[in-house]
């Protein structure tokens, strides 16, 4: 534009003059920061400044920021959540406290310069959602041989692209897309193997805005017990101790043990029952008959259990319970029983002299269990007097022996076996010693008579009785 200045020199000499104005000193508005346009993230506050340019800045009036839609900012309406502040008469801001995406677009300066001129100037906002992380633990388990998912929603607008791997060491690898599939909610893996444990990386990238983050996930893969040591038969000694054990080859986390007993009740708190929660052993102190029976060990971590039968036998040392001093006639029948218990069933003999007695055409010997007590029983068949005699039960097993001893007494007739003759001479007026010998069981009572008379020494001045164990002397 070119104006024309009347201006008047020395001698009064007037001169009609026309020259170019500098443009840097024409009206404008600015806005700050730079820029047509500019893209922000939705919910993070910010301002725009829109300043008046100008060789005299009080010229600017009415400056205002209108929307998108036209509408004037500052004065209520649908943008409830942008402030405008006048700074100066020529500078006036606009805070978005709050941004939205659907704020986005055209915002305007305008203003009016000199009373004459309106002045405008205007800038492109595009409002994006930041890349954000929902249900994305920093450490997450899966169950081994089970389907399961790596959980993390990326979310961000415009929308992101996103990516998985996993690192190990300086390595990064894709995964396998036959077992891993990643969607909107993370990554569904059809089943889980134990190798798959460790670190995994998800990659957001927003190339609209050149946004770019990544976050680490921890996956440790939980496997349940399986335990494969333990022993199926256990046998222990009464009044002993014994340790009953079992162990899990595998388990993540370490499996905790438990112990129950043939009723099913809980072992640990009870007296002589210790358990070692860490390695699966029990230790019972003292056994007891009523101990035996089956057990069960139970491994146990928070994705599972397994379980074991045990079967505990209690040894206990042979206990004689009956052998007894017998009574029998000669030539007659006798019986020997000895009964025994213990566990295991005890082996039974007979001794005579510290001879075994076996069966023979005259000793018959069985055996006979009933229950848990174990009956020998001998039989004697035709008794004689050298039957008579003590005996040895003697029962046996792997926890110990013992005997009792039991005597057969053997009864027989009273027999004389002396004097040989029947007839004895002496001399007249002469003493005469007679002899009579009695076998028999138990010992005899001799008496001596004459004539049918009954002989008492100590009533006659003729005839003297002398008397030892089955004899009789008549003097």
């Amino acid at each position: 534009m070119w104006n024309c200045m009347l201006t008047s020199v020395l001698f009064s000499t007037v001169l009609l003059g026309c020259f170019a104005q500098n443009p840097n000193d024409r009206p404008k508005l600015s806005i700050q920061p730079a820029g047509s346009s500019q893209t922000r993230p939705a919910g993070e506050a910010f301002v725009l400044t829109c300043t008046g340019e100008s060789y005299d800045n009080t010229l600017f009036s009415d400056m205002r920021w209108e929307a998108p839609n036209g509408e004037v900012l500052g004065k209520g309406g649908s943008y409830q959540e942008v402030e405008v502040h006048k700074i100066k008469n020529s500078i006036l801001s606009l805070v978005v406290v709050n941004p939205k995406t659907e704020y986005a677009g055209q915002y305007t300066c305008r203003a009016t310069y000199n009373d004459t001129k309106i002045l405008e100037s205007g800038v492109e906002i595009n409002f994006f959602h930041d890349i954000t992380w929902n249900d994305c633990l920093n450490k997450q388990s899966l169950i081994v041989n089970q389907p399961g998912e790596l959980k993390c929603v990326v979310s961000a607008n415009p929308s992101p692209q996103v990516s998985w791997t996993k690192i190990e060491g300086i390595d990064t690898t894709y995964l396998d897309e036959s077992r891993f599939k990643v969607d909107k909610s993370g990554v569904l893996i059809s089943k889980v193997l134990e190798d798959d444990d460790g670190k995994y990386r998800i990659q957001a990238i927003v190339t609209e805005t050149g946004r770019f983050e990544h976050k680490d996930i921890i996956l440790e893969v939980l496997i349940p017990p399986n335990i494969t040591d333990y022993q199926n038969e256990v046998q222990g000694m009464e009044k002993e101790e014994i340790v009953l054990y079992c162990k899990a080859d595998i388990g993540y986390p370490e499996p905790v043990y438990h112990w129950f007993d043939k009723n099913g009740t809980k072992l640990g708190s009870q007296e002589r029952f210790v358990v070692h929660e860490t390695n699966g052993s029990i230790t019972i102190q003292n056994l007891k008959k009523e101990d035996a029976g089956t057990y069960t060990c139970m491994a146990q971590n928070k994705v599972g259990q397994d379980e074991r039968k045990v079967q505990l036998t209690v040894f206990s040392k042979p206990k004689i319970i009956q052998f007894e001093n017998i009574t029998a006639l000669e030539e007659t029948t006798g019986l020997l029983e000895c009964h025994a218990s213990g566990v295991p069933s005890p082996e039974l003999t007979i001794l005579k002299e510290n001879q075994q007695i076996e069966s023979d055409d005259r000793i018959f010997i069985e055996k006979i269990k009933e229950e848990e007590v174990v009956i020998l029983t001998m039989t004697i068949n035709k008794i004689s007097r050298d039957d008579d005699a003590e005996y040895l039960c003697l029962a046996e097993n792997v926890a110990g022996s013992v005997e009792n001893a039991g005597h057969l007494s053997v009864e027989s007739k009273p027999k004389i076996v002396g004097p040989k003759s029947e007839i004895m001479k002496t001399w007249i007026n002469n003493p005469v010693n007679i002899t009579c010998v009695f076998d028999s069981f138990p010992v005899v009572t001799i008496k001596w008579s004459f004539n049918g008379l009954e002989i008492v020494s100590d009533q006659s001045e003729t005839y003297r009785i002398f008397e030892s164990e089955g004899h009789s002397n008549l003097l």
